[in-house]
């Protein structure tokens, strides 16, 4: 805890919300599930460059490793020097250890800094917590944002077992048939993209096919 103490004070004087050189490398070793190494680099990039980001980055590795504790600290400790970002991941982190209420709180924080994640997490909390109303105003707020539509879909389905749990069978085929068709038209999507990419792959093919006839 010492140690944990020691840090926010650093961060606090130091702070630069940091996509830091010492952050990026920490990032790499995360996304390979490289945990210790990670950590010794987001260690690095918040005391020697005061990089807030890589508080989050921390909070990130002690969840993976299931060191709930550390977790909770480190994102606490990200919140308290202004990242928003971090009040959604302990809020998940609260709703992972089922604290709803405590997800609940950080999650409402990170809706009112207009983080539109927080929306879907909301619904599930409440929906956790048999607040039905709440969890359903909350995910319909959802499927209105920009968001990816696989996370939308993450919504229709929570949609579709809240009205299951309500008896509103009629909305249930609704939202199964949204999620469906959702699904449907992102494969479509992927299948044209596909198409171009190979039209123009063709098209560089003939082409420099067509530039060396011409030069044999």
């Amino acid at each position: 805890m010492k140690k944990i103490l020691i840090l926010c004070f650093m961060v606090l004087i130091f702070s630069s919300y940091g996509n830091t050189k010492s952050y990026k490398k920490g990032q790499k070793s995360f996304d390979k599930k490289k945990y210790a190494e990670a950590e010794k680099y987001y260690l690095i990039a918040v005391n020697d460059e005061g990089s807030v980001l890589a508080m989050r980055g921390l909070g990130y590795v002690y969840r993976s490793e299931n060191k709930y504790e550390l977790s909770e600290q480190y994102f606490k400790i990200g919140i308290e020097n202004g990242d928003i970002i971090s009040m959604l991941a302990l809020g998940n982190l609260y709703k992972s250890e089922k604290r709803y209420d405590e997800a609940e709180k950080y999650l409402k924080m990170a809706k009112e800094e207009k983080i539109e994640r927080a929306k879907l997490e909301l619904g599930e909390v409440y929906l956790l917590k048999e607040e039905y109303d709440l969890a359903e105003e909350n995910l319909k707020e959802y499927l209105l944002t920009n968001e990816y539509a696989g996370f939308k879909r993450e919504a229709m389905e929570k949609l579709a077992e809240l009205y299951r749990i309500e008896g509103k069978y009629d909305l249930v085929l609704k939202y199964t048939n949204m999620y469906q068709n959702s699904l449907i038209n992102e494969q479509r999507m992927q299948e044209e993209q596909e198409k171009k990419v190979n039209r123009a792959l063709n098209r560089a093919g003939n082409g420099l096919y067509n530039n060396l006839k011409g030069i044999f």
